[in-house]
């Protein structure tokens, strides 16, 4: 129960915290496009950030997601089979969200897929 000294600011005794995780994984730490959906920046040089924490989509710390290695693994798989048999195509440039318990689509989201032959 003693305050907790950060760099820039002391997080009095007996106080609660949240993370904006939404602001956290659009921080300028980035990029210019910080805002902008571009998943393929996981694979360039220098794309992602240093500190592992800059990306919390499952929390960050001890008291991350029991479930993290689990769903990763998970979505792997699947879209390794998706991707494997179906052209996965979607218009994201009109997506608008909102703001709830998470971050979901103000309106419908439509994707095409089309069998590979």
């Amino acid at each position: 129960e003693n305050e907790i000294k950060l760099k820039n600011y002391t997080i009095p005794a007996n106080s609660n915290c949240v993370l904006g995780i939404y602001g956290l994984n659009r921080h300028p730490v980035w990029g210019p496009d910080a805002h902008t959906f571009r998943p393929e920046r996981w694979l360039e040089p220098g794309g992602v950030p240093d500190n592992p924490n800059a990306f919390a989509g499952f929390s960050v710390g001890k008291r991350n997601c029991i479930g993290k290695t689990y769903a990763l693994i998970s979505t792997k798989i699947i879209l390794a089979h998706l991707v494997r048999r179906y052209k996965v195509t979607a218009d994201i440039s009109k997506i608008e969200f909102k703001m709830d318990v998470i971050m979901t689509p103000s309106d419908n989201c439509y994707v095409d897929f089309e069998l590979r032959k």
